[in-house]
């Protein structure tokens, strides 16, 4: 399976100045343990949103000068998201990617083991064709999402001639 491109604001980031690092974490809102009578700890939480890093290098800058990072734009990333399941099936989010070839795919945890599986997607409902003597399944798919961003910031190493970058976003 070859790489899909990376795509933010709609502008097609070339392989000359690739991403080497995409990384996901949660945002919190609102996120408070409190501590019941007996000890226990029950979790309050408003809400919960995803935020991303990317980070690449090139012989270019990542030409995202021209975008208007005072409105929410759209990443098509490049590191899947996976979906684990005790069946065979498993609701996908709506906001992922479907201008790849293979934009979702399935594997089967058998005896400790990962086997590929084909997939049916219908809708957000993933469907991975069953294995025999599977415990398990994964489902992958790529995130589309709208996120806010201050934009990339960019340097120059002249000794190795790289353009480094990284852009930091927020899920809307």
């Amino acid at each position: 399976m070859s790489l899909p491109a990376l795509k933010i604001a709609g502008i097609e980031i070339p392989q000359d100045v690739w991403p080497m690092r995409q990384s996901y974490s949660k945002v919190n809102g609102g996120s408070t343990p409190h501590r019941m009578m007996n000890g226990a700890a029950l979790k309050q939480q408003h809400w919960r949103k995803l935020s991303t890093t990317i980070q690449g290098e090139g012989w270019a800058p990542p030409a995202l000068a021209g975008v208007d990072w005072s409105v929410p734009v759209e990443i098509q990333c490049v590191q899947p998201r996976s979906i684990h399941s005790a069946t065979t099936s498993a609701t996908l989010p709506a906001a992922r990617r479907s201008d790849l070839a293979v934009n979702v795919w399935a594997t089967a945890l058998v005896n400790g083991r990962v086997v590929d599986t084909p997939v049916s997607v219908v809708g957000d409902v993933a469907t991975a064709t069953t294995v025999a003597g599977a415990s398990a399944y994964q489902f992958y798919y790529y995130p589309k999402l709208m996120f806010y961003s201050d934009g990339p910031t960019e340097d120059l190493d002249m000794e190795r001639a790289a353009y480094p970058w990284q852009l930091t976003a927020e899920e809307v």
